[in-house]
C-alpha cells in the first residue's frame, strides 16, 4: 500500500487533534498538508533521511512526521522579536495526565541572518508556505539552505502559484491575482509579499544552486473555474502547472550561481553582480524560456 492510500485528511487531523491548540489554519490547509506529507514520507523512506531543518514552521510537520518516523531528527525554526537564540514550544496533549510535547525552536531571521548551523549538516530542508512571505531577500534564505545541506541534499518547498487558474480568473474579473494580500491592523502583517509562477521558481532555484527534480501544482483550497482553461487553449497558452499551490523537490547540485538575479532584484545591487548576471542570463536563456514548460515533464516522488 502506498502512502497516498494511507494518508487522508482525516488521518492528518487525527494526529493534530491529539494536541490542544488552535487548528483553524491547519483545517483550511489540510489538503495541502496531506499532499506535502505524502511527498516527504516517500523521500524519507527512499533516501534514508536522518536530519531535517523546517524553516518558518508552526511545528505541525514535526508532530505529524514523528508519528511515522520518530527517529528522524527534525529541527524547527521561526522568528520572534525576542533576542533569544532558542526557545521551547510546548504542545499540550488533550489526554489527561499526558506530558506535553516539547519542541525546541531556533529563533533567527531567514532573510538576514546566517543560519546557526554548520555547512553540509542536513539531509533535507523544508520551506512550506514561507517563500511568499519574504519581502527583502529570498535568495539569502535559499543560499543558506544550500550551504547547510549535504551533497545532493534536498529542498522541499511549497508556495502559492501566481499563474494558477484561480489567479488568472481573479485578474480577468478585476481583482488582484494573489492568494493572500489582506492587511491586518491588529497584528504584524503576515500577508504575502511576493508570489511566484513555476517558471520563476525554477529560475530562482537554479540561481541558488539547485536542480528541480519534482514539480507539480494542485488545487488545494477552492475549485477552479474550468472556463479559464478554455480561454488559455483559445489563446494557445500553456495549460499545465495551473493549480493553486506549487510543490517542489530540488536537489543541491552546486553552490549558488548568482546572488542578486536581476529578474527578482532592483538595479541598485552591487555592480559586480550585474556584470556576472548578464553572462549568466545568456547561458540560462538557452534553457529556461517559458515555452520550455509546454513540453517538460517531471518524474518524481508523487
Amino acid at each position: 500500500m502506498e502512502y497516498s492510500d494511507k494518508i487522508t485528511e482525516e488521518k492528518i487531523l487525527s494526529i493534530l487533534n491529539k494536541y490542544d491548540f488552535d487548528k483553524k489554519y491547519f483545517i483550511r490547509h489540510l489538503e495541502r498538508i496531506r499532499l506535502t506529507v505524502i511527498l516527504v514520507l516517500k523521500i524519507i523512506r527512499e533516501r534514508g533521511i536522518k536530519k531535517i531543518l523546517d524553516l518558518g514552521t508552526y511545528g505541525e510537520f514535526y508532530l505529524i512526521l514523528k508519528e511515522f518516523y520518530p527517529d528522524v531528527e527534525i529541527i524547527c525554526c521561526n522568528y520572534w522579536q525576542e533576542k533569544i537564540a532558542k526557545k521551547f514550544v510546548y504542545f499540550n496533549k488533550k489526554k489527561t495526565g499526558s506530558k506535553p510535547v516539547s519542541v525546541e525552536f531556533f529563533n533567527f531571521n531567514i532573510e538576514t541572518d546566517r543560519f546557526p548551523f554548520e555547512k553540509n549538516s542536513f539531509d533535507m530542508v523544508f520551506c512550506f508556505e514561507v517563500l511568499e512571505h519574504l519581502g527583502r531577500d529570498p535568495m539569502h534564505m535559499l543560499i543558506e539552505a544550500n550551504r547547510i545541506l549535504r551533497k545532493e541534499g534536498l529542498l522541499a518547498l511549497t508556495t502559492p502559484n501566481s499563474a494558477s487558474l484561480r489567479c488568472i480568473d481573479a485578474v480577468l474579473n478585476g481583482f488582484t491575482g494573489s492568494v493572500y494580500n489582506k492587511f491586518n491592523i491588529n497584528l504584524t502583517s503576515d500577508r504575502h509579499n511576493r508570489e511566484y509562477s513555476t517558471y520563476e521558481l525554477e529560475l530562482l532555484l537554479k540561481y541558488s544552486g539547485f536542480s528541480v527534480k519534482t514539480l507539480f501544482t494542485k488545487d488545494v483550497w477552492d475549485k477552479p473555474n474550468k472556463n479559464i482553461l478554455r480561454i488559455l487553449r483559445l489563446l494557445n497558452k500553456p495549460i499545465n502547472h495551473r493549480g493553486e499551490d506549487t510543490f517542489i523537490v530540488a536537489k543541491k547540485v552546486t553552490k549558488r550561481i548568482e546572488r542578486f538575479p536581476l529578474e527578482f532584484y532592483e538595479q541598485d545591487c552591487p555592480p559586480s553582480y550585474k556584470r556576472v548576471q548578464l553572462k549568466v542570463n545568456q547561458f540560462l536563456n538557452l534553457y529556461l524560456k517559458p515555452k520550455f514548460f509546454k513540453i517538460r515533464h517531471y518524474n518524481g516522488y508523487l
